[in-house]
């Protein structure tokens, strides 16, 4: 496995992490909402 596709995958698992979190993040925000 060479540099370029192990920081590919790693810029892969970060997105993917970050719009998991945003995800949940915008859900939280609207259950508050409802309250």
């Amino acid at each position: 496995m060479d540099e370029m596709a192990t920081a590919n995958l790693i810029a892969q698992v970060i997105t993917v992490i970050g719009s998991l979190g945003f995800f949940f993040v915008t859900f939280q925000a609207l259950k508050q909402l409802e309250k």
